[in-house]
């Protein structure tokens, strides 16, 4: 069988070509600069809905593109109470946003399982990474959520604790739904 440029694997809307090439270096820096600075650029969201939008449109047409804006649509509403509550950040927001363009509709939902669970991985290597301060205000925290209690869960790192980069988790998911379908 004849492999090279020529020959791409279709992956729905979205070919398995330089167009998931680039995804996946755009969310690879994605997920660097949340580890790094636990900020994503606006720039780099903007960039990666852009491609993604021509990606969809270069697979699917105009239906492809429909479905990436109403995933993204979606996953905003669905993040939005997250950020609105100081749950999660306006980067993690935009990018799982941006990453809905390139999901779609068919692979929302494995893009928010993948995302959920790569989220509580990596929760679990932040806590094991925070001081025993810290580690023990958080299960506190957990205590208290348990009970119904409203919580302040702080997302910036200090006084020990290690925060949760969620674009990260959120590259994850992206990356897993467009590369292995749903």
């Amino acid at each position: 069988m004849r492999r090279g440029p020529e020959v791409l694997r279709q992956v729905g809307p979205v070919t398995f070509d330089g167009h998931v090439a680039l995804l996946a270096l755009l969310l690879g820096v994605a997920a660097a600069w949340d580890i790094a600075r636990r900020r994503i650029p606006n720039g780099l969201t903007v960039g990666i809905a852009v491609f993604g939008l021509v990606a969809q449109v270069s697979g699917a047409g105009a239906a492809g593109a429909l479905s990436g804006l109403a995933a993204a649509a979606l996953a905003g509403a669905v993040l939005l109470p997250a950020w609105s509550s100081g749950a999660l950040g306006g980067g993690d927001l935009k990018l799982a946003v941006a990453a809905g363009v390139w999901v779609g509709l068919s692979r929302l939902l494995p893009f928010a399982l993948v995302s959920g669970i790569a989220a509580g991985v990596i929760a679990v290597v932040c806590y094991l990474a925070s001081s025993r301060e810290a580690r023990g205000a958080m299960r506190a925290n957990l205590a208290h959520a348990a009970r119904g209690l409203r919580i302040e869960a702080p997302l910036r790192s200090g006084g020990g604790r290690v925060s949760l980069p969620a674009g990260v988790a959120v590259a994850v998911g992206a990356l897993f739904a467009v590369v292995m379908g749903g």
